[in-house]
């Protein structure tokens, strides 16, 4: 009988999403390590024991897989943050493949992901991180924990964050900006290339303009771009569309074309017509709930276009049912988490004539299990 503690010996099959973990076998049981990689012979320790699975932290590395890598980071694995540092960077591509690959047939079995795309930085990517300061010391919180670990530069963070780090640090610990015994705060890369040390006793709308994988972010935009191009759709309609990410992108590019931004929060859409009345963009932006646009919104002609980019929770139920009842001819669907991602899709097909065209993947953020990607859908009636 397997207890808390015991240490078992085990052969990594292969990774799974949320979490990035090893997946192993043992006596029929499924068993789940961090830091492992596919082909792995470790032994295990058991941490938890549930009906359908065990979880286990690794002990030792008895017969290493061919995909590992030595991890750049030193405080790797003990930091919450990257999960996949021991792995190639190919294996990591194709891992996410594989997952979205999994999760889109879900789906519709009938469907390949066209292609994953690699991030042009591996390395020094971000342009925002989120720290904590405790005692004097910053850093990242430790996996499961709120224990600081503290750090000295991050190798998935911009260059120039880095460069900048302690010194900003230092500066804002003068100012009394930092007066409890724990505080969180970013740092951001500006549009204009410099470093920010944001509190979160002093918001700033510099956050706003910060995508976090720039260079990434711009293929993104490219494919959105394309797809665009190839079906000349008459109106635009960007739903979540924060400051305009893809809005102004789609406008720069088609002027003619009719292009429509709603969003739910006031910041972003305040800061997205600010932009427009800078740049004297024809945009009409609309501060709302995807629910409530609807309600007034007369709907969909042939000739429409609808991108949606919901946050990582997905659609509302309330949102998506709305949406569906539209019957919208076209839809490219942005996610950042294949799962409600997965949902939401399962649910169009049910509830319109949508369906799965294209997939592509992109890898936004190297070095963790997470998967971006872009799906567009045709209205059965519109092939």
């Amino acid at each position: 009988m397997l207890k808390l503690g015991d240490q078992i010996k085990l052969s990594i099959e292969k990774l799974t999403f949320n979490g990035g973990r090893g997946l192993a076998r043992f006596n029929g049981a499924v068993v789940f390590v961090p830091f492992t990689a596919p082909g792995d012979k470790v032994t295990a320790t058991i941490t938890k024991i549930k009906k359908r699975f065990i979880e286990a932290e690794l002990h030792e590395i008895i017969e290493p897989s061919s995909l590992r890598t030595t991890p750049v980071c030193p405080v790797f694995g003990r930091c919450g943050g990257c999960s996949w540092q021991h792995l190639t960077y190919n294996s990591q591509l194709q891992t996410k493949l594989m997952l979205l690959g999994e999760f889109i047939k879900k789906v519709d079995p009938h469907v390949e992901v066209s292609e994953f795309l690699e991030s042009p930085q591996q390395w020094h990517y971000r342009n925002r991180i989120q720290l904590h300061a405790e005692d004097g010391l910053y850093g990242y919180y430790s996996r499961k924990t709120n224990n600081l670990i503290p750090i000295k530069e991050c190798p998935i963070a911009d260059k120039d964050i880095n460069e900048n780090m302690a010194l900003l640090y230092k500066e804002h610990l003068l100012k009394g900006h930092f007066k409890k015994k724990t505080s969180r705060f970013e740092l951001t890369k500006g549009p204009k290339g410099r470093t920010h040390l944001i509190t979160n006793q002093f918001t700033n709308n510099i956050r706003l303009f910060s995508q976090v994988n720039v260079a990434q972010n711009e293929n993104l935009i490219k494919q959105v771009l394309n797809i665009i191009n190839v079906i000349n759709p008459k109106r635009i309609f960007d739903l979540y569309c924060g400051s305009g990410n893809f809005t102004f992108p789609i406008k720069d590019n088609n002027q003619k074309v009719s292009v429509s931004g709603v969003e739910m929060s006031s910041t972003s859409i305040k800061e997205a017509q600010k932009k427009a009345l800078h740049l004297d963009a024809d945009i009409c932006f609309t501060h709302s709930t995807i629910e409530d646009f609807f309600k007034t919104h007369p709907g969909f002609t042939s000739e429409d276009l609808i991108l949606i980019d919901p946050p990582r929770t997905g659609l509302s139920k309330s949102a998506l049912e709305a949406l569906a009842k539209k019957q919208p001819p076209s839809l490219i669907y942005i996610s950042c988490n294949p799962a409600t991602l997965t949902r939401d899709l399962t649910d169009l097909y049910k509830l319109s004539n949508l369906r799965i065209k294209t997939v592509i993947g992109f890898d936004m953020f190297p070095q963790t299990d997470h998967i971006e990607s872009l799906v567009y859908l045709t209205s059965k009636s519109t092939k």
